[in-house]
């Protein structure tokens, strides 16, 4: 039996998974049966084993005897003669005369069999004959081949070897007195007389072949010592034996066929009748066993029907799964807003309608399923009493005439009352291929044009009626039927019209998809693509490539800049990562400012804890051209940077400049110094003027309220930590006000509290500190998770600082870039643990 590998942390290289002996415990409780499905075949074989013990399979047991006893017609001369004594004949004398014609024995035959010894008759064929009698006396045959000196097996009962062809069968001599003595050698010489009377007029029919079948009872005994003199004679094994071949049978099918195709498996089920009659034919001829393999040929087309059972109960299975899977798919987006409960469905069709059409009078008629009489669910301007036509039989007309146009039709009898100014038309409801019922409306009366033109569309509009109105009924069928599986006529019907609903929906996306203003495509495993919007189109056209010649790769080289080796490493990182890959754009044919998205589609959404991904877990990629976010976070970055540059140089040219007024200097020097300070002066207030218009808002430092701050971030994050049962502890003392650039520390704060809760083990807690140490308030934030190796986290904060873009967006890669935006004021400390988790610690100015 094979076992399933545990699964291994991507982290930590140890097996996140349970023990070994539990695992396999829970693989091997999976593969066992339900007790609700051990009932038929437990029925299955206590019945077999009633019937082969109770003799109900002997019928076809003594078949199958005589087919396999005949199969190898014995030339083999017979040990035994026949001789009936004629009424004047002494037994003395016959003796006499036997042995001196050559015989090596004489042994009388009688009585006949009668009584515990009479031949057991089976469907009318003798087969076999009982050793003993009820007292546990041998019968007659048995004494006569004991005295002629042959060995009786122990059995309760032996049949003899009818394998015998005519030319070999046993010498009948009806009158001794009347042969010749050569004749008379001939027929015993060599060979045990066995006196018989008389020739008896009954007879047992016997499976010999032909007209040697029928025996009269002293041939039949003489066939049984005959047959053991030879030691040909056959013992039957008792039934449980049969019953054992059977079990044998059924469970090397079992395992022999366990993941072998519907078809090989039925083959070999039906071949394997052969091995098992071949073996019982083996054991017959050569070891004189006959082994009842009745029981194993019913076990053997019992299980050719539990796999033709077995496979239509998986065909039913998946068409409810596909259902199922049809219905929840198309149920969900792009609702229409109509009801999903029959009579509310009606009635909300019924106003559909009269939203589009000028309608004097509007009904709506019903066909239940299996029916053929209709009954009126809703109408407007009239009531079911007003149809002049009571049968309601859509078979007879005017239903008929509709639905054979199949469009709205003007009723050939009186459908309504007459209504001054008004044409009737009667329209089937058909989907998928299904007549759900009838729409029976009154319009008012134009011209004949108008008319026709009003039935088409009316017409249309039928169609969605009868798809809303069957969606409605398909969603109550499950629980409002009372067999277990649905029938086959309404499961297609439904299967229909969810693949119907599915393409329309599908069409939608596709429109919708094209529709978006900037560039998108979908790939697929190979990275070709499989479907691009006209956005997509234009830009593959700007840059003089073949849409069907463009690949990731090739995307990623011409239009970010990168090497064929640096495109294969973003594609494979964001494969495995499972994470979107931004990089901005490089080229002249390339929008400006914009940035080249690479996201995985998965056939599963990974949930956090889950194994890695695998590449093979991936159905596409989708390439996506946005404006450049991360671009535009640079540009904060830098105008945070060019702000403070610009405070400090206004801060050192101010201090210079009073320093010089307290200063004593000659007049020539302090003009040209007083100069330059102004022309650097006026340079830093146009510097910091152009820096904050660049900056996020006011870049200056102001005192924050940290407690309520964490508070924000701790509900911002509490979604995600209670996926994971996480706890996020705030300090139990409010944090002082610290200093700082708001926007800067809050995402760096917001970051952190996102790779902690991303990193930490489910139902663990995420601890967060304060400590004022003089004019510094530390903020320490822990977890207890999995953490990384600490020269991958070097790598890390190193790239972010050198200003390189992030290719899996991970949460350790946001809080690296988000760490470098932060003032220099700010003391930032990551310190991963491999196997505990991170610490977070942020060094802030108090507010004073």
């Amino acid at each position: 039996m094979l076992y399933p590998y545990g699964r291994l942390s991507p982290m930590l290289g140890m097996s996140a998974a349970p023990s070994s002996a539990l695992r396999h415990w829970r693989t091997l409780k999976r593969r066992l049966p339900a007790p609700r499905e051990l009932i038929t075949p437990v029925v299955f074989w206590a019945l077999l084993a009633l019937a082969s013990v109770t003799g109900m399979l002997a019928p076809l047991e003594g078949r199958l005897f005589d087919l396999l006893v005949r199969l190898a017609a014995g030339p083999s001369p017979s040990a035994v003669a026949l001789v009936y004594q004629g009424s004047g004949t002494a037994s003395e004398a016959l003796s006499t005369r036997l042995r001196a014609e050559g015989a090596r024995a004489v042994v009388p035959l009688s009585p006949p069999l009668s009584g515990d010894c009479a031949p057991d008759v089976s469907a009318g064929v003798v087969r076999s004959l009982t050793v003993h009698d009820a007292e546990g006396a041998p019968c007659p045959f048995v004494e006569a081949a004991a005295a002629a000196g042959a060995t009786v097996p122990q059995a309760a009962r032996i049949a003899p070897d009818f394998s015998a062809a005519t030319a070999t069968s046993i010498p009948r001599v009806s009158d001794a007195a009347a042969l010749s003595p050569g004749a008379l050698r001939a027929a015993i010489d060599g060979r045990v007389a066995l006196l018989a009377p008389g020739p008896e007029a009954r007879v047992y029919v016997t499976p010999l072949h032909g007209a040697d079948g029928p025996l009269e009872p002293a041939a039949l005994q003489a066939f049984a010592v005959d047959s053991l003199l030879r030691s040909r004679a056959i013992v039957w094994a008792p039934a449980w034996t049969g019953l054992l071949v059977a079990v044998l049978t059924v469970l090397v099918l079992q395992l022999a066929l366990q993941r072998a195709r519907y078809r090989t498996a039925l083959v070999a089920t039906a071949v394997a009748a052969l091995p098992v009659l071949g073996g019982a034919a083996a054991a017959l001829h050569l070891a004189q066993r006959f082994v009842p393999v009745g029981a194993a040929l019913v076990a053997i087309a019992a299980f050719a029907l539990h796999l033709v059972l077995r496979r239509s109960r998986a065909l039913a299975a998946t068409l409810v799964d596909l259902d199922h899977r049809l219905t929840g798919l198309v149920q969900q987006p792009l609702s229409q807003g109509f009801d999903q409960q029959t009579d509310l469905a009606w009635e909300q069709v019924n106003r559909f309608v009269t939203q589009f059409f000028e309608l004097r009078r509007s009904m709506m008629l019903e066909l239940p399923p299996g029916a053929t009489h209709m009954r009126p669910v809703v109408s407007a301007g009239c009531t079911p009493a007003d149809i002049i036509e009571k049968r309601r039989d859509y078979r007879r007309a005017p239903y008929s005439d509709a639905l054979v146009r199949e469009l709205p039709t003007a009723p050939s009898r009186p459908f309504l009352p007459a209504l001054d100014g008004g044409v009737d038309f009667i329209a089937p409801l058909i989907a998928a291929d299904q007549l759900v019922g009838f729409w029976a409306f009154t319009v008012p009366d134009t011209t004949p044009a108008r008319l026709d033109g009003l039935a088409l569309e009316a017409g249309r509009y039928a169609n969605e009626v009868a798809k809303m109105v069957l969606r409605a009924g398909s969603v109550q069928a499950p629980t409002g039927g009372t067999g277990r599986w649905p029938t086959f006529a309404r499961l297609r019907t439904r299967l229909l019209d969810g693949a119907m609903q599915a393409r329309e929906q599908l069409a939608a996306y596709r429109d919708v998809f094209a529709a978006v203003g900037h560039p998108i495509a979908v790939t697929d495993l190979l990275g070709r693509v499989q479907f691009a919007n006209p956005a997509f189109e234009e830009l593959a056209a700007r840059t003089g490539q073949p849409l069907l010649a463009m690949s990731v790769p090739n995307m990623l080289e011409q239009l970010c800049g990168l090497s064929p080796a640096e495109s294969k490493e973003v594609l494979r990182r964001t494969v495995l990562s499972a994470r979107q890959a931004t990089l901005p754009l490089q080229g002249e044919d390339v929008p400006a400012g914009h940035a080249f998205a690479l996201r995985p589609i998965l056939r599963r959404t990974p949930k956090t804890g889950d194994s890695a991904i695998t590449p093979f877990d991936l159905l596409g990629m989708a390439v996506e051209i946005t404006p450049d976010v991360r671009s535009a976070e640079a540009a904060l970055r830098l105008g945070d940077a060019a702000t403070q540059y610009a405070q400090r140089s206004w801060a050192v040219l101010d201090g210079v400049s009073r320093l010089l007024d307290d200063t004593s200097c000659p007049d020539a020097p302090r003009e040209r110094i007083t100069d330059l300070l102004e022309r650097g002066l006026s340079d830093a207030r146009r510097m910091l003027q152009q820096a904050e218009s660049t900056g996020n808002g006011d870049g200056t430092l102001a005192p924050l309220e940290l407690h309520e701050l964490l508070q924000r971030l701790r509900h911002a994050a509490a979604l995600a930590a209670n996926d994971k049962r996480i706890e996020i502890r705030l300090p139990e003392h409010a944090a002082p006000p610290v200093t700082a650039v708001e926007a800067p520390l809050t995402r760096a704060l917001g970051e952190a509290m996102a790779l902690l809760v991303d990193d930490a083990a489910p139902g663990s807690i995420l601890s967060i500190d304060c400590e004022v140490d003089g004019e510094r308030v530390r903020v320490r934030l822990t977890n207890d998770g999995y953490g990384m190796p600490e020269w991958h986290i070097d790598e890390m904060m190193r790239a972010a600082r050198s200003g390189a873009a992030a290719v899996d967006d991970s949460p350790l890669e946001r809080l690296a870039h988000a760490a470098t935006a932060l003032d220099p004021e700010i003391g930032f400390e990551l310190a991963p643990e491999l196997g505990k988790g991170y610490t977070v610690q942020l060094t802030l100015p108090r507010a004073r």
